[in-house]
């Protein structure tokens, strides 16, 4: 490891376009000279590689993975689960974002010398595809918690930094059914450790048509995407996720949150998802009102379905 103490993970694919900038900011962060890149090739079929390897990108160290397409989700996962535990702090990267120089030593003190599995995440500049500021992704006023994500996932992955406790928890229980490996991160530290949320934004969030995933930036594209998630998601994905995660920290679990997590699988009935939403009301975890998804899961389109 050398005196590396700061690995970064970097998911890589056809990004010709918007990595050279990203590689830049990297090694103009502050604490440059202690970050170990990682880079898998998720089986680019562009000039992606030979664009990494005639880069220089010192101070940093890099390593290159060559590996075949397995998307976001799979291929950052592969990056986790590879991972040295003995970092001190492990930090997940997109290709097509530009970092604010101190956004790694911000993340790095956040989570440094935690005794329990510890997250850092927090709010991004959003931008247009020519890295023009367009507004910001939401802050989390309520705060993170386990029973906040069940429902939703406030700890974008290009935001993130976690400890080697983390990262071996993850490697420990990943499950086919966690729908994103940053929302798993997030809900095994909010259950088994500590979060911490940053409001103060630490990256410029390119969005544009290559976006696996996007983020609505305006008032009425944020309505369209809650419209159609009304009519197309199926939401009891979030109960399966939510039964993995019982079965992987169950036990380590403190005796209110595991009574919430039991409480939010047992949707049975009418009544037993009324009387959840009692304990446990929806405003405590959506910053916007939450009328859509109280209605939703009062109609049992949270609950996990038979095979």
């Amino acid at each position: 490891m050398g005196d590396c103490d700061i690995l970064i993970l970097l998911s890589a694919h056809n990004g010709e376009e918007f990595l050279p900038s990203q590689l830049e900011s990297l090694r103009a962060q502050t604490v440059a000279e202690q970050i170990h890149l990682i880079i898998r090739d998720d089986g680019s079929t562009d000039s992606t590689v030979s664009l990494i390897e005639s880069m220089d990108v010192a101070p940093m160290s890099v390593d290159v993975v060559r590996g075949g397409n397995l998307g976001a989700r799979d291929s950052f996962s592969a990056l986790i689960c590879a991972a040295d535990p003995n970092y001190s702090t492990i930090m997940l990267c997109d290709q097509d974002d530009v970092w604010i120089p101190d956004k790694a030593e911000i993340a790095a003190c956040a989570i440094r010398d935690s005794p329990v599995p510890a997250l850092y995440c927090g709010r991004s500049i959003t931008t247009d595809a020519g890295l023009t500021p367009v507004g910001l992704t939401d802050d989390a006023p309520k705060g993170p918690s386990l029973h906040a994500a069940l429902f939703s996932n406030i700890a974008p992955g290009h935001t993130m930094a976690f400890n080697g406790a983390l990262a071996d928890l993850y490697r420990r229980t990943i499950n086919p059914h966690a729908i994103m490996h940053d929302w798993w991160l997030y809900l095994l530290a909010a259950g088994a450790g500590k979060v911490v949320f940053d409001p103060v934004p630490h990256a410029y969030y390119r969005l544009h048509q290559g976006n696996e995933i996007g983020y609505g930036t305006t008032r009425a594209s944020r309505l369209w995407r809650d419209a159609k998630r009304l009519v197309t998601e199926d939401r009891s994905s979030l109960a399966s996720q939510a039964q993995a995660l019982l079965e992987a920290i169950g036990p380590e679990l403190s005796d209110e949150d595991a009574r919430m997590l039991r409480g939010f699988l047992d949707q049975g009935s009418l009544a037993s998802r009324w009387n959840y939403l009692r304990r446990y009301p929806m405003v405590s975890v959506q910053r916007r009102p939450p009328w859509m998804s109280t209605l939703l899961f009062l109609l049992g389109r949270y609950r996990k379905r038979s095979l």
